[in-house]
């Protein structure tokens, strides 16, 4: 019975050890990945404009907002040394007498384009309100029309009042004003515009990166992977999404949004030449195809989070996990010669079972809800991988995302089973010791039996 224990509490260990490797052994997408998808619904958040008016101050009106909406990051603390050297540190004793601090600046709203402060009215509905209205509904009479996306869907409506041709808007040279100061449409052929951005050069897939022409200031209060350089950049970087609507120097840009008397206070920083532009960079709704859903993908993707986080507790109990079934084994061989009572020593093994069979239902909880969460987002995003909801960019990204969640739920599997096996292996061992100890008793029982039967006969 000793060596059957024994036996017990080493495939406990190895089903352990198998529990853990299955656990680091999750594959993560890039971030990048994520935050492709996290724009396709901030995207889908956005409202048309409705109109657009030209600012005489630096505020916009009731009901209005500002149309540019980009920021200068600001600077970190840094050091300067001469001639040429900036540290993203504060100067340290050990540096040189010619070396001074250089303090942060915060972050600056930048409003302005060519000297005009635009500011804009949205409509009340976003992508979701009207993608939902034209599944299924066709143009009514008197409805007037636009193209709701860069995938084609038409979206009619009586009232219709979008603004559509952004290029005549932003455009100095080409807008005109009526006596209401608002900005005439004259036109009605291009697709709408939601949501606009400031680059140096076609925007980058990843919206927290920035593709620029000119090299960064060393102080900029982002991280250094967050640029990419257009002499170094590949095509698949870029989201050609985006339509050039406008350009202007760099250099009027930052001088319009007074940006010039705290760029000329930076140590070592060096203005754009006057060859280097920036543009305004616009996109319309990121299409959808209306036999797909769009309201499953959003509720189930923002499950994401719940699984990042299972997976990383899934992670964190393996390794509590096999560091508790590793003490126990350690103790059940060395737990008698600490002197303790004859009846202690024989419930001693039963409570540590029993702590361990706590420890491996609880973990199966927590790798079920994950699989749980990982079989709803992974139904949605096949549907969506199968079906081709959208443009191939989008597209390739959420088919990623599916094999990578596909494997993880796949190995979240494994390690059910394995935690299955492990509460199966005590209910095997407590069967086999509840029908050893009944022999035992059947056995006893019997010699004492024949033992009486022997001394009445003798008697």
């Amino acid at each position: 019975m000793v060596s059957l224990v024994i036996l017990k509490d080493l495939l406990l260990l190895f089903l352990a050890l198998f529990i853990l490797y299955f656990s680091f052994s999750t594959k993560k997408y890039p971030d990048f990945y994520y935050n492709i998808i996290e724009n396709l619904f901030k995207n889908w958040q956005n409202k048309p404009y409705v109109d657009i008016i030209k600012s005489d101050s630096k505020y916009c009106p009731p009901e209005y907002e500002y149309l540019i909406n980009d920021i200068w990051p600001g600077t970190i603390r840094g050091c300067a040394c001469s001639p040429d050297i900036l540290h993203k540190h504060i100067c340290h004793e050990t540096d040189t007498d010619d070396c001074i601090n250089v303090d942060s600046v915060r972050k600056v709203h930048l409003h302005i384009w060519a000297g005009t402060n635009l500011c804009v009215k949205k409509s009340k509905k976003n992508y979701f309100d009207m993608f939902n209205e034209i599944k299924g509904k066709g143009m009514g009479i008197g409805d007037k029309c636009v193209t709701l996306d860069d995938i084609g869907n038409i979206y009619c409506s009586e009232d219709l009042d979008f603004i559509t041709n952004t290029t005549s808007i932003i455009n100095n040279s080409t807008v005109t004003l009526n006596t209401t100061n608002n900005i005439n449409i004259s036109d009605n052929q291009t697709k709408i515009i939601v949501e606009l951005k400031i680059s140096e050069d076609t925007p980058c897939i990843d919206p927290k990166e920035i593709n620029t022409v000119t090299y960064p200031y060393r102080l900029l209060d982002i991280q250094d992977s967050s640029f990419y350089f257009t002499n170094k950049i590949k095509s698949e970087y870029n989201d050609f999404r985006y339509n050039l609507i406008d350009s202007e120097l760099v250099r009027n840009y930052y001088e319009d949004n007074n940006m010039t008397s705290i760029l000329s206070s930076l140590p070592l920083y060096s203005f754009p030449g006057h060859k280097i532009n920036v543009g305004l960079y616009g996109r319309s709704y990121i299409g959808w195809n209306v036999s797909c859903s769009i309201d499953n993908l959003y509720n189930e993707f923002s499950n994401i989070y719940f699984v990042d986080s299972f997976e990383g507790l899934i992670n964190i109990y393996a390794v509590i996990y096999i560091l508790i079934v590793f003490s126990i084994f350690l103790l059940k061989r060395f737990y008698k010669k600490i002197g303790l009572k004859q009846e202690d020593s024989i419930q001693i093994p039963g409570l540590m079972d029993t702590m361990l069979i706590f420890f491996a239902v609880f973990g199966f909880i927590i790798v079920l809800m994950s699989i749980v969460y990982l079989g709803r987002l992974n139904i949605i995003l096949k549907s969506t991988v199968d079906t081709g909801c959208s443009d191939n960019i989008t597209k390739t990204i959420f088919k990623f995302i599916y094999q990578t969640l596909q494997w993880n739920e796949l190995k979240n599997y494994y390690i059910m089973w394995i935690y299955i096996a492990s509460i199966l292996l005590f209910a095997i061992f407590y069967l086999i010791n509840y029908f050893s100890e009944r022999n035992q008793e059947v056995v006893k029982t019997r010699s004492m039996k024949k033992y009486s039967i022997i001394e009445n006969e003798d008697y």
